[in-house]
């Protein structure tokens, strides 16, 4: 079945390693909800159910335990599971990837979401919070011994999370009062990352940073006390005796308590009322569904595909993770730019988000580099456009254009042609060249490195985190 998807036909690295978890989301292995803005909107550079790391608070510090303190062989087999898992769930994030060498692989090449790697950590670790755990009612003089080493490594850990606490409050205070700066910061250090093309400003950033940096919120607060509980739990049981029960009861109890609550917080929840109620847009659309189908390039949260059905309106949206090679190919073109190819999906509404980012600019000349105003090439849909400003005074025309998938493509090669026509005179017509007007979009990712055949121009409009 596969083999007739897009899929068989070997995607891109740069396809396969979308949605591998970023380096600076191990903060989640203690603030699950850190991503998590004041309006319940996510920053994450990626979908937080791909990239959320968490084995419980309590587990987390049991895990070290198991590491130290169980004297079996198949406690460094678990260890290793959880770093490797980690490690492959990085993917290119990580400074030597590994999950480029699995994906070579055959077999592999066909999947993608590297941060799913984290299943792995996850039961690696939670085996190793299960020795911590046995560990805990373990009272012979050797096992005590190595229990008290680690209880004062537990010991600094708590005291390193009261310097967590101060640290945040000094970051939040000096974010809130340069928010300009901080923005600009936000933009450099965080948002350069490559992630989802779904709108994430860094005002948006600020704000949930602000919201995740406070140890009174909620969600952060619990995470902080849950550290508080565990240290005590580890340190206890040394101090007064790891034979009794009582400490490995507390454990269960606790991190029980931590994952209910972060189970049922992870994923929105909304009443059957309310989801049965119809968006603007929905009631818009009904008496309308049979005119045409609904079509959005961006996600729209009120005409979601499944938002859609109980009113029989007609999408053109969706996934699939077994889409056909054809389908997928013309769904990208559509996404790219609303040209011809609309009216053959019969698309005749077109939803965008109610908040349009800034687009960005060069020589000030804006433009959208996910939506461009034209994609195809010679002899394609979309390969030839014509644009007419007759209320305009123009004195020059600037353009800002690249290449996909033209590794092959010489130096200096002919690879557009421009025509502009005056309201006076003769037409002028110039050439666009590799390598020296505009070249490969994807030039420096690493996996093209040595692969393109043209030179990369000087001057870069845009480059693609």
């Amino acid at each position: 079945m596969g083999s007739a998807t897009y899929r068989a036909s070997q995607p891109d690295y740069f396809f396969a390693t979308s949605y591998a978890l970023p380096v600076q989301n191990l903060i989640t292995l203690l603030l699950p909800y850190f991503f998590r803005g004041e309006d319940d909107r996510y920053w994450s550079l990626w979908s937080p159910w791909e990239t959320t790391v968490y084995v419980g608070v309590i587990p987390l510090l049991l895990g070290f335990a198991g590491a130290v303190m169980a004297r079996r062989g198949m406690a460094l087999y678990f260890l290793g599971m959880a770093l490797v898992g980690l490690w492959l769930a990085f993917a290119s994030y990580a400074p030597v990837d590994l999950y480029r060498q699995l994906w070579q692989l055959p077999g592999f090449s066909a999947f993608r979401v590297p941060g799913r790697y984290t299943f792995l950590t996850i039961l690696g670790w939670s085996v190793l919070a299960a020795y911590g755990a046995q560990a805990l009612g373990n009272s012979s003089v050797a096992a005590r011994r190595r229990f008290l080493s680690l209880a004062g490594a537990v010991g600094i850990v708590g005291w390193l999370g009261a310097g967590i606490v101060y640290a945040m409050n000094e970051f939040r205070s000096a974010l809130a009062a340069e928010p300009q700066e901080s923005m600009n910061l936000i933009a450099s250090a965080y948002l350069s990352f490559r992630h989802q093309q779904e709108p994430l400003p860094a005002d948006m950033v600020l704000s949930g940073l602000l919201h995740s940096l406070d140890p009174m919120t909620p969600r952060t607060g619990f995470s902080l006390l849950m550290l508080a509980v565990g240290t005590l739990i580890v340190v206890g049981a040394v101090l007064l005796g790891p034979g009794r029960r009582l400490w490995q009861t507390a454990a269960v109890a606790f991190t029980a308590v931590d994952l209910i609550v972060f189970g049922t917080a992870l994923h929105h929840t909304m009443s059957i009322e309310r989801l049965n109620t119809p968006s603007a847009p929905i009631e818009f659309l009904r008496p309308r569904g049979g005119d045409g189908r609904l079509f959005s390039p961006l996600p729209v949260p009120l005409v979601e595909p499944d938002r859609l059905v109980p009113y029989r309106v007609r999408d053109f949206s969706g996934y699939s993770s077994l889409e056909q090679r054809a389908n997928f190919v013309y769904s990208s073109q559509l996404t790219g730019t609303q040209n011809q190819l609309v009216d053959i999906a019969n698309i005749r509404w077109i939803a965008y988000p109610a908040r349009r980012l800034p687009m960005p600019s060069f020589q000030n000349v804006p433009f959208d580099p996910v939506r461009p105003l034209m994609v195809g090439g010679r002899g394609t849909v979309g390969g030839a456009e014509s644009f007419d400003f007759p209320d305009y005074d123009t004195q020059q025309v600037r353009i800002v254009a690249a290449l996909t998938h033209a590794y092959a493509v010489p130096q200096d090669a002919v690879v557009a042609e421009v025509t502009v026509t005056p309201v006076s005179g003769a037409p002028y017509v110039f050439s666009l060249r590799a390598g020296v007007d505009l070249a490969e979009w994807a030039y420096d990712r690493p996996d093209n490195v040595g692969l393109v055949r043209h030179a990369r121009p000087e001057n870069i409009a845009f480059q693609r985190p």
